[in-house]
């Protein structure tokens, strides 16, 4: 769904993103969907106890 969203050149950064994260801190922080509402929509959060970053699509 996020691919249809962004498009195919911005999704390809999406994955690049995530991947890095995931192969500089495996397993510490956890991917989380967060809607925020009607307004500011959906986002993906990567939190161990606090935020490390936020996905705005």
């Amino acid at each position: 769904m996020v691919h249809s969203w962004i498009g195919t050149e911005a999704f390809a950064y999406w994955l690049e993103l995530r991947a890095w994260i995931e192969q500089f801190y495996p397993g510490l922080f956890m991917p989380e969907w967060l809607y925020g509402g009607q307004n500011k929509g959906w986002s993906l959060r990567y939190k161990n106890i606090k935020a490390f970053c936020t996905f705005c699509p």
